[in-house]
């Protein structure tokens, strides 16, 4: 089951951040995974603090029933926007890092992990 924290927009996040007047304190996480599970359209780049990517690469699942355990390192077989999200978020004001946040264990356990994530960071830069 998921935490309803997961599915509040970032939009809602920051009008909450504004209400209690930390505008100038605190920023969002961008995560390119939830950022499409819940369908947000809008991006905050000037106010997000980081920006986490992961794919998904299982074409059987849709957004409503994707799960943070499918989640995998990025490349072209992903169904998940994470150049379009990372680049809309730079155009709009994002000066940051971007973290790989895959929670499938397949990939935690992998022999080549190093050569993974270059091919995704290759794959997210080109």
């Amino acid at each position: 089951m998921r935490s309803s924290i997961l599915l509040c927009r970032l939009g809602e996040a920051l009008a909450a951040i504004d209400a209690v007047g930390g505008a100038k304190r605190f920023k969002v996480t961008h995560d390119t995974f939830h950022h499409f599970v819940t369908g947000e359209k809008e991006f905050f780049g000037a106010r997000t603090g980081l920006i986490h990517v992961s794919g998904v690469t299982d074409p059987k699942h849709s957004a409503a029933t994707l799960r943070d355990s499918q989640r995998v390192l990025v490349d072209a077989h992903y169904m998940i926007d994470n150049r379009g999200q990372v680049k809309k978020l730079v155009a709009s004001g994002y000066k940051g890092y971007v973290s790989f946040e895959p929670f499938l264990n397949m990939v935690h356990k992998g022999k080549m992990i190093a050569r993974e994530l270059t091919r995704s960071m290759d794959y997210l830069e080109a």
